[in-house]
């Protein structure tokens, strides 16, 4: 198999009650899709977990969010907005490489690749500035047919 610098080599992990986990699970590789007739150039791995790991991942889900009396959904809005904002300060910080496996993986042109991951980062800017709004706004009073109200929002 030949080796391209410029191809990112993954394994991916799984995020499991907060942890991501690198083992517990078998990997399948994952090739990219560009030269398949002529080259194969292996991008990294991906887990392929039992239905036991993901039944443990679905009651990890369910106990975070507790009916909505979890961790997250009870946690304030500024909280919450932080660690969005997190992910996606770590996330930027990996453009190139996510940039590159888009390329490599689905053929993606570079520019191309490039605007989706600007796009998907604006798109978490614009929600994280949506969430403030409204949270600003759910403090006033709404009168709406003759009945005042306060309406407060909840994360689902």
């Amino acid at each position: 198999m030949l080796e391209f610098p410029q191809v990112p080599k993954i394994d991916g992990r799984i995020l499991i009650g907060g942890e991501l986990r690198s083992t517990g699970f078998e990997r399948r590789e994952v090739h990219s899709t560009c030269h398949k007739e002529t080259i194969d150039v292996v991008l990294g791995t991906t887990p392929h977990v039992t239905k036991e790991v993901l039944s443990e991942a679905v009651s990890a889900a369910a106990k975070a969010w507790s009916k909505g009396l979890g961790e997250w959904p009870m946690m304030q809005t500024e909280k919450r907005v932080a660690a969005v904002t997190a992910f996606r300060n770590a996330m930027v910080e990996q453009r190139e490489v996510v940039c590159r496996l888009l390329m490599w993986e689905i053929g993606k042109t570079w520019p191309d690749a490039q605007n989706e991951f600007d796009r998907t980062v604006q798109y978490i800017d614009d929600t994280i500035n949506e969430v403030k709004n409204l949270d600003r706004d759910s403090g006033r009073l709404q009168f709406s047919g003759g009945i005042m109200a306060q309406i407060r929002r909840a994360p689902l």
